[in-house]
């Protein structure tokens, strides 16, 4: 973070420390676990999104900086980016692509010493929202969501039967850095994204409420010597691939030991409480994923934390204690009011814009039918709504004093307040 910090002055410093710790995971990979109380494998990866407006804060810088440093010290454990469900299978499950032949020898290096880590490697991707985008409006990446959501829990195994032929995961923990902007996220997503899980698996990192730029440098400054060669100490001490007679076998992993579970149960119980429906303010819906996987995205960083001060003792492997812990939660805290910030972000630029839009919509339909009023069905079919969205959008507007709500016949109806005297 000093380094980037300082090469980067204009980049807020959330943005470096996340990339920071994407780095962290990338170079860890698969090979630290949790064995968390509630029966599942807690693995140090991480998805990451930095969002903030264009040009002002430079937030490509973060990632390009990062990017930099994975390529000096373990370019191996880079991902291609995806450009199909099926290639993005291929390429996890170490499948060397059609061309390898006619790559350079130090390419075809690289990738003979990523396949044993071929799913536990870090993917970036420059305008992360368009994945979304694609996800939701083109065909070809019809199964794409599924997967990057498996491959957030670490699966052990997975198959996939495709075109060229099966495909075989094995020992996956992806980790992701990309970066948006809150106009393009917003145009990408919806409430779905929300709701079905994998937008909610990333830390939605924006600008710190205190940034401030620092001086701008005089001169360039490569990355220190030092940060290098920690990253590629930590990737090198954790266990390696075993060469097998069918060639190299995916790395093991070590145990942590953990002294912090309590603690990680405890932030993750005062967070489902802030969940509670019955709350006198109740948390906006879109938050509640985010809030039940805070605990585990703490858990996650404490145990990068305990890595890094294993490397200066000769443990057989890393203890995870309450100061790993307390730093650990501290970021994640941070994280937490990161998403408050973005979605207050998204409501005010994208979202409210767009709900308004749909609310002009229905009143217009109404008023149009004068003293009559109209049928919630005939509205939402008129006006292409689910009848879903169609009710609360109506509702929203009797809330406002706009409509009035009526029953014709058992059904939902409304009419226009300016026309409710008149009938």
């Amino acid at each position: 973070m000093d380094w980037a910090g300082a090469t980067g002055n204009q980049a807020p410093m959330i943005f470096h420390q996340a990339a920071g710790l994407w780095l962290l995971s990338t170079s860890i990979g698969r090979r630290l676990y949790g064995e968390a109380p509630w029966g599942v494998k807690l693995y140090p990866n991480l998805y990451l999104m930095l969002v903030a407006g264009t040009t002002f804060y430079r937030k490509s810088t973060a990632y390009k900086l990062a990017e930099q440093v994975a390529r000096d010290a373990i370019p191996h454990m880079l991902m291609p980016t995806p450009g199909s469900p099926e290639r993005f299978q291929e390429a996890l499950a170490g499948r060397m692509p059609s061309n390898y032949d006619k790559l350079t020898k130090q390419q075809q290096e690289r990738l003979t010493k990523a396949q044993p880590f071929a799913a536990q490697r870090g993917l970036l991707k420059d305008e992360v929202a368009g994945l979304f985008g694609a996800i939701n409006k083109r065909d070809y990446m019809t199964g794409m969501k599924d997967l990057l959501m498996e491959l957030y829990d670490c699966p052990d195994y997975f198959d996939k039967d495709t075109q060229t032929g099966l495909n075989i995961v094995e020992n996956a923990a992806l980790s992701i850095l990309g970066v948006t902007t809150p106009a393009g996220l917003g145009s990408a997503v919806s409430h779905t994204d929300w709701a079905n899980g994998l937008l909610i698996r990333f830390a939605l990192l924006t600008p710190e409420t205190n940034y401030a730029e620092r001086p701008a440098p005089k001169v360039y400054n490569p990355a220190p010597q030092h940060l290098l060669d920690g990253l590629k100490a930590l990737h090198n001490r954790l266990p390696g691939p075993e060469q097998t007679e069918t060639g190299l076998k995916v790395p093991s992993a070590l145990k942590l030991n953990v002294q912090c579970w309590g603690k990680c149960q405890e932030y993750g119980d005062e967070l489902r409480r802030l969940c509670d429906p019955g709350r006198d303010t109740e948390l906006d819906d879109r938050l509640k994923g985010v809030y039940g996987r805070m605990h585990v995205q703490a858990f996650k960083l404490a145990s990068m934390f305990a890595a890094l001060d294993w490397l200066d003792t000769s443990d057989d492997a890393p203890t995870v204690t309450g100061e790993h812990w307390i730093a650990g939660k501290a970021i994640a805290e941070n994280w937490r009011l990161s998403a408050h910030r973005l979605l207050d972000k998204l409501d005010r630029s994208g979202e409210a814009i767009q709900e308004k839009r749909y609310q002009d919509r229905m009143l217009r339909a109404i008023l149009n039918t004068g003293t009559n009023g109209i049928a919630l069905r005939s509205l939402y079919r008129n006006l292409n709504f689910s009848a879903k969205q169609a009710r609360q959008i109506a509702q929203d507007l009797v809330k406002a004093g706009l409509i009035e709500e009526r029953r014709m016949n058992k059904a939902e109806w409304f009419i226009a307040n300016e026309h409710a005297h008149e009938s």
